[in-house]
């Protein structure tokens, strides 16, 4: 079973984004921080962990309000919701070659990720 897992961080107005690094073809879209896990990681440390590791947080910043877990055959993501104070600046890793804060109301309109894209209403819906 493939799991991965990803943070939503927002201020409740916008969203923190990253843009995909390489030459396939989510390459060049906008994604949240995450990733797959790792052997024996619960779905929470995979997200921690990816979130640190894509943009050089040394801790979480914010609350976790809510998650959302999305299935496709035997993959599951989990998505968790952190509400932050404020935007903060990261420190890209190799996986990515920008980030931003978008607003919310603007997500539609970015290149995003496929999976993103797939669950933006319901995500958007999560932070209300």
């Amino acid at each position: 079973m493939h799991k991965g897992a990803a943070i939503f961080f927002t201020d409740n107005k916008s969203v923190l984004l990253l843009k995909i690094a390489g030459d396939n073809s989510d390459s060049e879209t906008w994604c949240l921080p995450g990733g797959t896990a790792k052997e024996g990681e619960t779905p929470h440390e995979t997200a921690v962990r990816e979130a640190q590791e894509e943009t050089g947080l040394k801790k979480i910043p914010g609350s976790q309000f809510t998650s959302i877990t999305s299935q496709n055959g035997d993959k599951t993501f989990v998505v968790y919701f952190y509400k932050v104070d404020a935007p903060f600046d990261v420190s890209l890793s190799k996986e990515h070659t920008d980030w931003t804060w978008t607003p919310l109301k603007k997500m539609a309109s970015k290149s995003l990720h496929p999976k993103l894209e797939k669950h933006l209403d319901d995500y958007l819906d999560a932070v209300g």
